[in-house]
This record gives structure tokens, sequence and C-alpha cells, in this order.
């Protein structure tokens, strides 16, 4: 059995457009239904948060806890041996809260690659396949209120900065621009959504 771990945020977290922190049930967020897809021959397994950056610090009360490089060892640690590793991460940091701009929030999506690369989960010497997706585009923000005011054009430029680091760390990168966000949301797939990203990545494995 290979096992795929997806470390994300809201997106693969599933959390259901226009809500506050309401969830899709798993057999609806894409990292079910790509376990369904993929069959008993792969294991998902599911390492997402709401809010997680890559490593930034969110200071809003109630998001402690959101720096993913800061807990990716801990995590690698428990869900060792991984045969791939599924990175979606990096739009929580063009929210308005920070002020990275994207070539910043790709080199720190960078150094959590070579961390990955470069750590021996207890111990042991590991060679998993990292595969970087890349991220929503975010459009229509009004439901959100001023939390990602100009982060389209930063979503958008992101999507060429990852595809670039991919390249230059030999790591796959997973082309989900057909993926688009609710319209009522701005941010964050629908059901329709959740249904295409497993598509699509479910065919970019079974082709490895």
């Amino acid at each position: 059995m290979k096992r795929i771990l997806v470390y994300g945020d809201s997106i693969p977290w599933g959390l259901i457009p226009a809500t506050k922190f309401e969830r899709y049930d798993y057999d609806m967020r894409w990292p079910g239904i790509l376990q369904s897809k993929l069959g008993k021959d792969y294991q998902i397994i599911e390492e997402c948060l709401c809010a997680r950056t890559i490593d930034s610090d969110d200071i809003r009360p109630g998001f402690e806890g959101r720096n993913g490089t800061t807990y990716l060892p801990t995590c690698l640690d428990t869900h060792y041996p991984l045969d791939i590793i599924l990175l979606s991460l990096g739009l929580n940091e063009v929210k308005s809260i920070y002020d990275w701009t994207p070539l910043q929030v790709a080199e720190k999506m960078g150094r959590m690659i070579e961390l990955i690369q470069n750590r021996k989960p207890n111990f042991h010497n590991s060679n998993s396949r990292i595969i970087l997706l890349s991220q929503p585009t975010v459009s229509n923000t009004g439901f959100w209120g001023d939390l990602w005011v100009g982060s389209s054009e930063k979503s958008q430029a992101l999507y060429k900065e990852y595809e670039e680091l991919a390249k230059k760390t030999g790591i796959d990168f997973v082309d989900l621009s057909e993926v688009k966000p609710d319209e009522k949301d701005g941010v964050h797939i629908n059901d329709a959504g959740h249904a295409l990203t497993a598509e699509i990545v479910a065919k970019f494995i079974k082709q490895l």
C-alpha cells in the first residue's frame, strides 16, 4: 500500500464556501474522493488545517499553530513512512494580513521542500516523492471582508512561481488552474471543484 500525505490548508480540509468553517464530509472533499479513485492500493492521510501557512504566524486570536513549517517535522515523524507528499499550501500567505510577494511565498515553499528532502523522519532515510499543487486564483472576496483584498493578482502570479520552483527543486508540479473558487466565496472551492481536483490529482498519480 502506498501512503500519501496531503499537507494543506482549508482547501483540502474541505471548507464549504461562504460558511464560517463548516466542512464537507470526507467523501465530498478532494482527499476523500482521491482515496476512492486510487483504491485500496493507496492510503490517503489528511493533514490539513484552515488558515495554515507555509511558515507565517497568524496573529489573529484563535488561529494559533497555523505555521506549517513548525508542525511539519512532527507530522513527518507521525506518519512515516510516506511514499508521496502532496503540498497544498501558500494561498494563505497572499492574504492582506501578510505583506509577502509571490516570489517570497515561493521562496518559503522552497525552504519547506528542502526540509522534507533533507529530514530523516524517525532517523530513517526518506525518499518521499514531493508533489506541489498549484493554488486557486482568488476572485471575488466580498464574503471575507478585507482579509483577501489585493490577493487576486498575487495568487495569479504564484502559479508561475510554483511552476518554476518545481523545476528548480526537481519535484512534481500539478496544474490545478482549471479549478476555480466558488463565485460566492471567491477563495474556496465547491463540491464540483473538489471532484475536479481529485480527478486531476488521481490521473497524475496513476501515471507515475
